[in-house]
Formats: C-alpha cells, sequence, structure tokens
C-alpha cells in the first residue's frame, strides 16, 4: 500500500546545494543554477522547477542521455546528435559539432545528465512542424515563420537556433528550440562585418569597394582606385544612401544568390567579373569581357554547408594582379 506525507506550514527553508548530493526523488535548490528549486528524478536526471531569479522563459538547462559509450566529465562542451542525445564536442567529427552547452556533472553512459545550455530552451515551439532533432533554425520568408530550408531562404540568412526533443528524452523528433543569439551580420558568420553608407543600391552578395567619399560602390575591375579599395561583399540587400553591411576577410557568405550561377560548384576560386558579379571562370584578355589592364581580384572560395548543402562563400579579398 502506497505511504503518503503532507505537511502544512508557512514557509519551508531548503538551503542552497549541489545537484549531484542529491538522492533520486528528492527537491532541492540547485546553487549551480541561480538557486532554481529543482526535482532529480528517479533516473537520475534534475529538472528545473521555475523558481530562483529565472522565468519560464528563460530554462538554461535540460537532462540529455549520454550515449557515447564513455563517461562525460563536469564542464565539458557537448554536441546534439540526430538521434536526441549528446556526445563529446569535436571539430573534427562532422557529427560532433552541432554544439549544444557544457556539462554541470559527470554523467554516466547511458544515462541522463544535466547540459547548461547555450540559450534558453523554448518548449513545444517547433512540436508538429515537422523539424528533426538537431535542425538548424532560420526565420522564414514569411513573417513568423521558421524553417530549416535554407536553400529556400530569399532574404536575409538569419539563425534562430537549434531544434530538439524535450528534457529527459532521447528522440530524433525535435519539438523544443534552444534559442541562440545570432545578432551578428545577417547574411553570413565568421570573421566579421562592417557598416558603410552606400552610393547606390546593391544586392546581397556583391563584391564592393569603397569609393573617394567614404561610400559603398560595386568594385570596378577597370579602375585601379576600386580595384584596390575592394573590402569585401554585402551580407544583405542595401538601398542607396542606407547602411550597407559588408562581410570582410575571414567570414562566411551564406547560401550565395542563385542570380550568380554558383550553386554546386564546390571548391571553387571565385573571382569578380567584368560587370562587377561574382564568377568562378578565371579573368584572362578575351574572356567574359575582360580586357588588357583590367584588374584580377578574387573574393574567395566556395564551399559547400554541411548542415544545409548550399554553397556558401569564405571570403578572402585579394586583389592579384592586372591583364597585360
Amino acid at each position: 500500500m502506497p505511504v503518503y506525507a503532507k505537511m502544512r506550514g508557512t514557509s519551508l527553508v531548503l538551503p542552497s546545494t549541489y545537484p549531484a548530493a542529491q538522492p533520486l526523488g528528492t527537491l532541492y535548490v540547485d546553487g549551480t543554477n541561480l538557486n532554481m528549486l529543482t526535482f532529480r528524478t528517479l533516473a537520475g536526471s534534475h529538472l528545473p522547477i521555475f523558481g530562483g531569479s529565472m522565468t519560464s522563459s528563460e530554462v538554461l538547462n535540460k537532462s540529455k542521455l549520454n550515449s557515447t559509450g564513455s563517461t562525460i566529465a563536469v564542464d565539458k562542451t557537448v554536441a546534439l546528435k540526430t538521434d536526441g542525445t549528446i556526445c563529446l564536442a569535436d571539430s573534427d567529427d562532422p557529427a560532433a559539432t552541432n554544439v549544444i552547452g557544457v556539462t554541470k556533472e559527470e554523467i554516466l553512459s547511458g544515462s541522463y545528465g544535466v547540459i547548461q545550455l547555450i540559450g534558453p530552451s523554448a518548449p513545444n515551439v517547433v512540436d508538429g512542424l515537422g523539424f528533426a532533432t538537431g535542425d538548424i533554425i532560420y526565420v522564414g520568408d514569411d513573417p513568423g515563420e521558421l524553417t530549416n530550408n535554407l536553400g529556400a531562404i530569399v532574404g536575409t540568412v538569419k539563425v534562430v537556433g537549434i531544434a530538439d526533443c524535450a528534457s529527459d528524452t532521447a528522440s530524433g523528433v525535435a519539438t523544443d528550440l534552444i534559442v541562440v543569439n545570432s545578432s551578428g551580420n545577417g547574411g553570413g558568420g565568421g570573421g566579421g562585418s562592417v557598416s558603410v553608407t552606400a552610393s547606390a543600391t546593391i544586392l546581397r552578395g556583391y563584391p564592393v569597394a569603397i569609393d573617394s567619399s567614404g561610400e559603398l560602390a560595386v568594385v570596378d575591375i577597370t579602375d585601379e582606385t576600386s580595384s584596390y579599395a575592394f573590402c569585401g561583399v554585402t551580407s544583405v540587400d542595401c538601398l542607396i544612401g542606407g547602411t550597407a553591411n559588408v562581410l570582410v576577410a575571414g567570414s562566411v557568405l551564406y547560401n550565395i544568390p542563385s542570380a550568380f550561377g554558383l550553386t554546386g560548384q564546390w571548391g571553387k576560386r571565385v573571382f569578380v567579373s567584368h560587370s562587377g558579379s561574382l564568377t568562378t571562370t578565371k579573368p584572362d584578355i578575351g574572356v567574359g569581357g575582360f580586357l588588357s589592364q583590367d584588374f584580377i581580384i578574387s573574393v574567395g572560395v566556395t564551399t559547400k554547408n554541411p548542415s544545409s548543402g548550399t554553397t556558401d562563400l569564405i571570403i578572402n579579398p585579394q586583389v592579384v594582379g592586372r591583364l597585360a
């Protein structure tokens, strides 16, 4: 017969403590997680109950299953696998690069343990949307829309977060969203970007230079001053007189616009074409409109996006030379 206990009082004092010291099936105040009232389940995982100095929309911890076959130590960076389990993050392993957080405790193989996430987890936000665990989620083209299809995005590329299964669950079907801070250059990432006033309307992905007025213009390979002032590519469409965001050396232009005709051309050197767009055809006299004394400008190298399969551009601006 079950035995129940109950008590009545005006207050209950629970001292702040460390999660690993708590027995199974107990309620405690987690001193490592902003004094959140937390329940340790019979399976050994730690589930925050809202309180302390966090709100229900700011849960930064999640219980995840270690499927590596080895113990994961505390304070180790972990990645989310497609089956909803975790492994140690590893830049050399494509299956272990989807980083979601750091372990807050030692997690035995085959056991659940607490992960401090890289961003707050929003429960049930993507439930029923057909996303798989581990999908990178972007802002869609329709207002308020979320999408995992990078190649279908027409506007500015903006990462929202990582699709995940629920806490204390290992599943390839995503219900939750780990929100990632993506407040950087909208159409790219990596090395960085600069903001410059545009002297004309310039579309996303065009190679640009700083003119004598300190404003941005499409680079002109027939002009020495413009060629030597080449600085990067635009990450978003920009209007004349507006602020343009320029991806500079070391940055990546995600999902090169299809208008340039570079889709699927991976591992190719990209040059500024005679018309000022992008091309993988090496400039030469009589090729693509190039003439003697035109400048040869290398923009970077194309690469295949490991998550979406789209064609990205690693920016490495360089004036190679001048046609004789």
